[in-house]
């Protein structure tokens, strides 16, 4: 819920079907929790630089002709199955569901008190791929009402990312094949004496068209990684044309 800056989830009767109402979660109650109460995992940590830059997300980078990655995926993990002699596709589609909020604040580096108003981005794998096999972007509806979980200007959207046998097929080794952003947007900027903490949300997302049952024992594979672009903060000044 964009508007309550929260998580929320549904709320089911006694006879066990959802009575149109929402519950709002909270990190104390609701994060990192394995029991029936733990909705979704919740983290910390914080950014800084010796000079001015903007941050974004690093583009997906296939390495060792594809047997490694590097940069921001979600992928489901491929699991060795030593009766078939391959691997199982162990995401199960939950790669196609998953969902990572980070909430970005300035804080004062002394104190770690917020400086300003936090930024809640949300990052959506793999947006173009379906369970059912289908292809293309489908927004995901926020219960708000909305047709996207957040406005555009702070929805990052990635391709499919996927992984293949390696030819000949080896224990351990896959062929990544890696989604391109198809809207990759500037999280933040830092001054050379900045400091933002960056509270990053995993979740599973209900109201995803690929949220399906079978996922509850899937195996995903996240990788993040940053990008600081310091082109924009030279030190130069263009000089106006009076001409």
């Amino acid at each position: 819920s964009d508007s309550k800056q929260s998580l929320v989830t549904v709320r089911y009767g006694f006879d066990g079907r959802s009575d149109g109402e929402f519950i709002t979660l909270t990190d104390r109650d609701n994060a990192n929790r394995s029991d029936v109460w733990g909705y979704y995992v919740v983290g910390a940590f914080y950014a800084r630089s010796a000079r001015p830059c903007d941050v974004s997300f690093a583009e997906a980078v296939e390495l060792n002709e594809g047997e490694n990655g590097a940069g921001t995926y979600v992928i489901g993990e491929p699991v060795w199955n030593a009766d078939r002699i391959r691997h199982d596709d162990g995401g199960l589609g939950a790669e196609l569901a998953v969902r990572l909020g980070l909430r970005i604040t300035h804080v004062d580096p002394a104190t770690g008190e917020a400086t300003g108003d936090p930024e809640f981005f949300i990052y959506e794998p793999n947006c173009d791929s379906h369970v059912n096999g289908g292809e293309g972007y489908s927004p995901t509806p926020s219960v708000d009402g909305a047709q996207t979980l957040i406005d555009e200007d702070h929805l990052i959207l990635q391709g499919a990312s996927s992984w293949s046998e390696a030819d000949p097929v080896e224990h351990g080794v896959t062929v990544k094949s890696l989604g391109e952003f198809i809207e990759n947007r500037r999280l933040f900027s830092l001054d050379a004496s900045d400091t933002v903490k960056i509270e990053l949300y995993v979740w599973l997302e209900g109201q995803d068209v690929d949220c399906v049952s079978r996922i509850n024992m899937a195996k995903v594979t996240s990788n993040l990684q940053f990008h600081a672009d310091y082109s924009g903060y030279s030190g130069y000044e263009d000089i106006p044309d009076d001409n």
